[in-house]
């Protein structure tokens, strides 16, 4: 498996969404809906104290989802030696989103406010609802 190019992650938009990623951007958005307390845009995958709401102890944010049910785990930094790059830029190519509906040409710049991984909560799930159709 190629790495994705980390200049390049996004779906041209001349090319169709795939039946995987639409069906993953569905599958993100109802993880989310169905356990709001396992949701946080401030953190890839956090660790929750042990007394705190979900049995696996982890929240996740919309990329830390897509690709935990994607590959099983959140890979943040990526796994080279696998193939899989960094969280920020799998989770874009799993999704299969343009730069367009990332709302950004710039994958990983934190200062972009219109970039779907780095919106406040509320307005991450209501453009991944947007998504996903």
């Amino acid at each position: 498996m190629m790495m994705t190019d980390r200049n390049h992650p996004f779906r041209d938009p001349a090319t169709p969404l795939g039946i995987k990623q639409a069906e993953l951007r569905k599958r993100t958005l109802k993880e989310i809906e169905n356990d709001p307390a396992g949701f946080d845009m401030t953190e890839w995958e956090h660790r929750k104290q042990p007394n705190q709401y979900r049995s696996c102890n982890t929240t996740r944010c919309i990329g830390g989802w897509a690709q935990f049910l994607a590959r099983g785990a959140v890979y943040e930094d990526g796994d080279e030696a696998a193939g899989i790059p960094p969280t920020y830029l799998d989770a874009i190519r799993l999704l299969g989103l343009t730069a367009a509906e990332y709302g950004s040409d710039k994958p990983g710049l934190h200062g972009d406010p219109g970039a779907l991984f780095f919106l406040p909560g509320d307005q991450a799930v209501e453009r991944l609802r947007e998504l996903a159709g």
